[in-house]
C-alpha cells in the first residue's frame, strides 16, 4: 500500500468515549496489511471543552469554541494535516473554528448524508436520532434536504428519551439501563415506516456497546456517523487529500 502523507488531527473529549471509539473506526476501516498501513493520528482529549454543546448552542451554556479553537491549532501545529470532531452538537461550532485554522475539518454531517444519499435508491426515510442541539441547529435537516432525501424528526416523547440516554451515559449509568431507557426512540422510529427503504441516522448507540454496535432484531438500516466520518477520515488520508467518499466503508449497525 502507498504510504501515508496526510496526518489526522483529531479534536477529542466529547465524549472521551466517542473519541476512543471513533479512532477504533478509522483503524478498522483502514484496508491495512501491517502497521505502516494505517493512518497518522494526533489526538488531543481536552476535558477543558465546555461538556454541554446543547446548551450553548440554546444560549444556556459557555460556548465551546474557545477551547475547540485551542485544541485545533495545538493539532495543527503539531503537524496534522486535516481535522476531525467527533461530535455531532459541535458541528455547529464548525464554521467558526474553521476561519481561524488552516487545515480543512472534515464534516461528519456532510459525510453521513452524502454517504446516505449514494444509497438512496434503497431508502427513502431518514430517522434522525440526536442530541436537541443537534436537531435544533437543521444541520442535517438541511445536509439532508440538500440531497433530496426525506427526514423524521422525533416526536416529543421519543426525543426526550434520545437525550435522557445521552445524559444518562455520559453519568457512567449501567449500559443495560440506558438501551431501556433509549427502547421509546426506536419504537417511534419503527413506528414510522420500517422496511427496506427505512434508514436511522443516530449519533448514540456507539455509546451502548462498547464494540460500536448493538445486534438483534430490526427493522431497517442504521447509520452510526462517526462511522461514517471514521471512513471519510481513512479515505481522505489514503487518497493524499481527495477526498474520495467512504469507499472502504465495512460497518453496517443494527439496533435492539
Amino acid at each position: 500500500m502507498k504510504a501515508n502523507t496526510e496526518i489526522l488531527g483529531v479534536v477529542g473529549g466529547m465524549g472521551p468515549a466517542a473519541t476512543i471509539q471513533f479512532m477504533h473506526l478509522v483503524v478498522s476501516l483502514t484496508p491495512a496489511q501491517r502497521d505502516q498501513d494505517h493512518i497518522r493520528m494526533l489526538v488531543d482529549m481536552n476535558p477543558a471543552i465546555p461538556p454541554d454543546r446543547t446548551a450553548a448552542i440554546l444560549g444556556q451554556g459557555p460556548s465551546p469554541v474557545p477551547e475547540l479553537v485551542k485544541s485545533a491549532r495545538l493539532l495543527e501545529q503539531a503537524g496534522a494535516t486535516f481535522l476531525v470532531f467527533p461530535c455531532n452538537t459541535a458541528h455547529y461550532f464548525l464554521p467558526q473554528v474553521q476561519a481561524q485554522i488552516n487545515i480543512p475539518i472534515l464534516n461528519m454531517i456532510e459525510e453521513t448524508a452524502a454517504y446516505i444519499g449514494g444509497e438512496r435508491g434503497g431508502m427513502n426515510k431518514i430517522a434522525l436520532l440526536a442530541t436537541d442541539g443537534t436537531v435544533q441547529t437543521g444541520l442535517y435537516q438541511q445536509a439532508l434536504s440538500g440531497r433530496k432525501l426525506n427526514y423524521l424528526v422525533p416526536d416529543e416523547a421519543a426525543q426526550q428519551a434520545v437525550m435522557k440516554t445521552i445524559y444518562d451515559i455520559k453519568a457512567g449509568c449501567d449500559l443495560k439501563k440506558a438501551k431501556q431507557t433509549f427502547a421509546p426512540a426506536i419504537k417511534w422510529s419503527r413506528s414510522q415506516g420500517g422496511g427496506s427503504g427505512y434508514c436511522r441516522l443516530y449519533r448514540i448507540v456507539v455509546d451502548l456497546d462498547r464494540g460500536g454496535h448493538i445486534r438483534g432484531p430490526t427493522s431497517g438500516g442504521c447509520h452510526e456517523s462517526s462511522s461514517l466520518q471514521g471512513a471519510g477520515a481513512s479515505s481522505w488520508s489514503r487518497s493524499n487529500g481527495g477526498l474520495k467518499r467512504l469507499i472502504y466503508l465495512q460497518s453496517r449497525y443494527r439496533v435492539v
